[in-house]
């Protein structure tokens, strides 16, 4: 589809299912949809970007519920390949949900979602079609197998701690630029690259 010029990724869900816990309506606990929901849209969106995050400017805030943290949250990330793109997570009182991810290229768009309604859809010549693809066992079935193969082999899982902890510093300068009004860098990062037990391997993940 050539080279990649931006992507959103969203998740917008119903925030007051039953088992919903009273640690997840407190920031303080930890909670809310940004840090409980918003990672996960953003990890997918960083994944997509294949690239390391250099800002963020976000607006994060509580508008569909009465509770000590927020619902809802919009981010607009800076990416080092020059990139940007829109992390979206929206704990609704009423709605439907999407988890989709949209992916626009030079030469094409792709449309996909791993979660609830799941497709891949790529989008040429005006219309979208869709890409038929392997369903996993289980949504955590790649994960528990890399972590598997990662002590069996004693290398490091395709995304390691480093990576997490970016995952997270956008997450936290979000809420920081949220606050602020205005937008936050983040630093420099670690060297992705970095192998720091077992034999050196092949990188499946791509990280730029």
């Amino acid at each position: 589809m050539g080279p990649l010029i931006t992507a959103i990724a969203y998740m917008s869900k119903n925030w007051n299912y039953a088992r919903r816990r009273p640690q997840y309506r407190s920031r303080y606990h930890g909670g809310g949809m940004w840090l409980t929901n918003g990672i996960h849209v953003v990890d997918r969106l960083s994944w997509v970007m294949a690239s390391q995050a250099v800002s963020v400017s976000a607006s994060i805030g509580t508008r569909a519920h009465y509770q000590a943290a927020d619902d809802s949250a919009t981010a607009f990330i800076r990416y080092k390949n020059g990139l940007a793109g829109t992390a979206i997570a929206v704990g609704y009182a009423e709605g439907a949900p999407t988890f989709e991810c949209q992916v626009i290229c030079a030469n094409g768009t792709l449309r996909f979602s791993q979660h609830g309604e799941k497709y891949v859809k790529v989008g040429k010549g005006e219309e979208w079609q869709d890409i038929p693809f392997a369903d996993t066992p289980t949504e955590m079935y790649n994960e528990w197998k890399a972590f598997a193969e990662a002590i069996e082999q004693n290398i490091e899982v395709p995304t390691h701690g480093e990576y997490a902890r970016h995952i997270m510093d956008i997450l936290f300068s979000a809420e920081t630029s949220s606050l602020t009004g205005h937008e936050v860098m983040l630093g420099n990062g670690p060297d992705w690259q970095t192998q720091t037990s077992g034999s050196p391997t092949t990188i499946h993940h791509g990280w730029i």
